[in-house]
Parts: C-alpha cells; sequence; structure tokens
C-alpha cells in the first residue's frame, strides 16, 4: 500500500487565511487533489467561503466545447472574485489557458425593483450580450418572451431569472427551476453579463475574422466549418480551438486573480512539464486537418516556462510543526489502536461518506461516540460525522485524531453531496432506525429496514430498504428521501397493517383523501 497524506496542509493554508485579510489562491496538481483540498477545507471554514475553479473538461484541440456547467460556475466565480474574502483552488490545467481579461467576464449591468425598463430596451441590452432569443429557455445565454414575462439564463447566478416588466417598470425578479418552471426564490436586484466565451456582435466578429485570416493565410475560409459557423453567427461545436483569435487584450490565470494572494502545495514542475508534452502530443495528432487548422501550442497556450517562473514566485505551503505523522496501515489499524488504548488522543472524529457505515458505526459504539455535524463540535472522546472525503490528520495542539474511513478504501462507494445532504437534512432526533414504521408517498405504509449497497453493471450505489407486506422489499434511492416520511401513529409494529406493492390499495386510498380535501377545501371557499 502506498504511503497515505495527511491534510496537514490545508489545515496550515485555513490558518494563514483566517490571519490576513486577502483572499487566498491555492494552485494543486489536478481536480481529484483540488476536491480533496476542498473537502478538508470545508472541515473549517464556511462553504460559501471555499471555491473550486473548475478545470474546462475538454482536452487539447478537442473537437467538443467546453460545458455549460463549468463555464457558468467559471463566470459565477470571476464575477464574484472580489466580493469577499474567500479561498479559491484551481489546477495546474487552468494555468495553461489562454482567458479574456477579467471585464470580460464581469456584470455590466444591474436593476432593481421600480427600474425604469421597457422590454424592448431590456431586448436591446440581451442582443448586445450575444444573448438568444428562444421560445423556452434550457440553457445559458438564452432569453425568451411571454407578454410582460422575461425569462433570462445569465451564467452568473445558479438559476434562471423571471422577470416581470409592467408600464417599462421592473413589478418583480425571480428565480426559477429551468426544468419544470416554477418559481424558486425573489430577489429585489438582478445583474447581466456576457453569457458565453465567444462573443459574436459586429466588433468581436471582425476581430476574430481578422485574425484567423492573418494566423491561417494558407488555408481558404470557405471549407473551415467551423469559421463559417461563427461568421454566420452560429455556435459551432468545438470553436473553442480559435478562442485566442476573439481577443486582442488577454490574460492568464495569475492575472484573473491578481488581487490574491497565491500558494502552491507542491512543487509541480514536473507536472507542468507532463501537461506541456501531452499538449505537443495531441498537436501532432489533430493537425492533420487542412479544413480544421489549428494554432500552434504557444499561440493557443500559455508557455511552459512563464507558468514555471510564475510559480517560482509564490510560496509553498509548509505545515507548522503542530501536526504528527499519521503512520497507520489503515483506518482499522487507526481504530485497532485506539481502542486497545496503544494511542490516545483527547479528541477523535471519524468520517464517513457512506450512511449504511454511519449507522454501523453508530450502533457499534454508542453510547460512547458523540455525533456531530462539524470539527468544531466534538467533545472529548468518540465523535462521528457523515461526510465528504478528507485525508486523515493528528493535530498535537488539539491532541485530536481525524480520520475519513473511506479515504482508505480504493474502490468504495462515491457518496455524492446531494446524497450527504439528503441525510442532513434528517434531524438526529427523528432519524429513521431499523423496524421503523414509514410512509412512502407512492407505496404506503412500510417497515424500515436499513440502508443497503446494491450493485447493477458493475455500478454500486446506496438505497433506503422498506419491507412491505409479504415481505416485499423496495429500494429507495438517496436522492428520493423526500418521498419518505416517518408514520407518527402509535401502534404496536407487530401488528401493522403494511401495505403491499402488489396492490393499488394504497394509490386508491391516497386519491380518495384527496377528493374529500379538494371537497373540504371548497366548503370552506363557499363558506
Amino acid at each position: 500500500m502506498t504511503k497515505k497524506q495527511d491534510h496537514s496542509k490545508a489545515h496550515t493554508l485555513c490558518r494563514q487565511y483566517k490571519e490576513n485579510n486577502t483572499s487566498i489562491c491555492a494552485i494543486v496538481e489536478n481536480s481529484k487533489e483540488a476536491k480533496l483540498l476542498k473537502n478538508e477545507l470545508s472541515l473549517y471554514l464556511n462553504g460559501n467561503e471555499i471555491e473550486y475553479f473548475p478545470e474546462n473538461d475538454i482536452l487539447p484541440y478537442d473537437h467538443f466545447s467546453i460545458p455549460q456547467n463549468i463555464l457558468k460556475e467559471r463566470f459565477r466565480i470571476l464575477n464574484s472574485i472580489n466580493l469577499g474574502k474567500k479561498i479559491v483552488i484551481s489546477t495546474i490545467k487552468n494555468l495553461f489557458e489562454i482567458y479574456p481579461t477579467l471585464d470580460f467576464f464581469r456584470s455590466t449591468k444591474n436593476f432593481r425593483i421600480k427600474d425604469d425598463l421597457s422590454i424592448e430596451a431590456l431586448e436591446e441590452i440581451l442582443l448586445s450580450l450575444n444573448y438568444n432569443k428562444v421560445n423556452r429557455i434550457d440553457s445559458i445565454n438564452q432569453y425568451a418572451f411571454r407578454g410582460g414575462i422575461v425569462d433570462i439564463y445569465t451564467p452568473i447566478y445558479k438559476n434562471p431569472l423571471r422577470i416581470e416588466i409592467f408600464d417599462d417598470t421592473i413589478e418583480s425578479i425571480r428565480f426559477f427551476d429551468v426544468d419544470n418552471q416554477l418559481s424558486i426564490d425573489k430577489t429585489d436586484q438582478f445583474n447581466l453579463s456576457k453569457g458565453t466565451l465567444l462573443s459574436l456582435d459586429e466588433s468581436n466578429l471582425k476581430i476574430f475574422k481578422d485574425n484567423w485570416r492573418e494566423y491561417f493565410q494558407n488555408n481558404d475560409e470557405r471549407h473551415c466549418e467551423i469559421f463559417q459557423k461563427i461568421n454566420n453567427r452560429e455556435s459551432a461545436e468545438g470553436s473553442e480551438i480559435y478562442l485566442p483569435l476573439f481577443f486582442n487584450k488577454q490574460s492568464n490565470f495569475f492575472n484573473l486573480f491578481e488581487s490574491y494572494n497565491f500558494y502552491k502545495l507542491n512543487e509541480h514542475i514536473e507536472h507542468i512539464d507532463e501537461y506541456k508534452k501531452f499538449i505537443q502530443a495531441r498537436y501532432v495528432d489533430e493537425n492533420i486537418d487542412s479544413q480544421r487548422p489549428i494554432l500552434k501550442p504557444l499561440d493557443m497556450f500559455i508557455c511552459p516556462d512563464d507558468i514555471n517562473d510564475l510559480l517560482n514566485k509564490i510560496p509553498i505551503v509548509k505545515p507548522l510543526e503542530n501536526y504528527k505523522e499519521f503512520k497507520f496501515n489503515n483506518y482499522d489499524d487507526a481504530i485497532d489502536q485506539l481502542l486497545n488504548k496503544k494511542i490516545q488522543f483527547k479528541k477523535t472524529i471519524l468520517i464517513t461518506s457512506i450512511n449504511s457505515e454511519y449507522e454501523l458505526i453508530l450502533k457499534k459504539y454508542l453510547p460512547g461516540i458523540t455525533q456531530i455535524n462539524s470539527v468544531k463540535e466534538a467533545k472529548p472522546g468518540l465523535n462521528l460525522i457523515l461526510g465528504n472525503v478528507v485525508r486523515p490528520l493528528i493535530n498535537k495542539e488539539a491532541d485530536e485524531l481525524i480520520i475519513h474511513r473511506e479515504y482508505f478504501i480504493d474502490s468504495h462507494v462515491d457518496t455524492t453531496t446531494q446524497d450527504i445532504q439528503s441525510i442532513k437534512l434528517i434531524d438526529r432526533e427523528i432519524m429513521f432506525t431499523a423496524g421503523d414504521l414509514v410512509i412512502h408517498e407512492n407505496y404506503g405504509l412500510g417497515k424500515y429496514e436499513g440502508l443497503e449497497i446494491v450493485t447493477a453493471n458493475n455500478i454500486s450505489n446506496e438505497y433506503i430498504k422498506i419491507i412491505y407486506s409479504s415481505n416485499e422489499s423496495l429500494y429507495v434511492p438517496l436522492r428520493s428521501i423526500d418521498l419518505i416520511s416517518k408514520y407518527h401513529k402509535n401502534i404496536d409494529i407487530s401488528v401493522a397493517s403494511l401495505d403491499s406493492l402488489s396492490s393499488t390499495r394504497w394509490l386508491k386510498n391516497k386519491e380518495k383523501a384527496s377528493i374529500r380535501a379538494f371537497d373540504h377545501a371548497a366548503e370552506i371557499l363557499d363558506i
């Protein structure tokens, strides 16, 4: 087994962040390292203080475009770059990209309720920002009109906007769900920004065409499909291969976050050289089509020597003397030594991402274990948290051990943030325990059996298991936990009449109850 690292660098970075008034940008090797660091910082900081600037999720010279969710996240982060102190985590790959200047990403318009704004004026602004008019929006960089209501999907917000305009005045501003079109929340103001990296207005289009023709003098633009689509102001998959040609002013990653203090967690010379070779190999593979000419690596990406020079100027995170080396072979080894009192800590914090494992640990060590939601709540003795994967830590100053079970397991069930949030939404006092009677919205009364891992097509996921009449089993994915509620009527479980999965009795009773409720509401309205 390879030597496992601890998260002393994350803890040290957190200390430096708290002791200074300036935001921090931390450079790590790759996206896996970035997500680990974010998880570890989340143990000590609020979630809104930590951002991961995502990689673009495409290969050098790819035929695909950057996914919209990544573009949206990047726009959001760059739009809030000076709005409060935070830590931004980025990777070596991001340092190779050429970006527009920061002004390009920033919102250019701000509107509030009761501001004077006509439908025509708003549409003119949206067109100037290169938004596309559609009947119903389903992705960023789109807008739609329905009478005096305007839907806009700008990348700087998690959800699209719905603005109601009456008599050339903004009456209401709401966010809504793009899937079901239902309103989510109200706000009193909104901002607008560009919704794409490739602005196809007259000015930017001219810059692109002039630059393209100058660079590819020996290529016929009539035979380049991407050029022709852009020239016709159409979106073209994979058009990012010409991104540097859209801007006369460009930025590197360090320019974008120049107001931040930069730190690196390791020396990255080897990783920079590896990615440089990968770019070159991709260039050789893709530079074969005269109808899809591509830029040379030094024109498409930041020069690796420049990246090394910039990284050499920033400090590396060096843990203080407050940490002890983690020498245990695995999670079980550490727990065994702890229980056998071969090692002792004032506080031990056990973490798992798997809900069924959480229940097993809780059952095994009760009443000698405390359930907590954050490391700040840890009590002397054994503590338990449900959370994302982190590396272990022995903090000598706090006399504390933090250890995550799944970090030491090479093949483990991936638990999403959504799953973790689902279980955390259940109050500790009403968490289901094996044998509880529960109601599933679609299947009725059953008995909660616990959490179980089910493998299908070589993919393992965790499910809530409910037993019904005739010992029928229902497996409910964690994301659907909101369909289940505790049965609060005080009856003996042994005599409870469980519903059957093969019967429609529950749905019929539910329908009758719904009709009765509707009739009752109508009677109230008549009164």
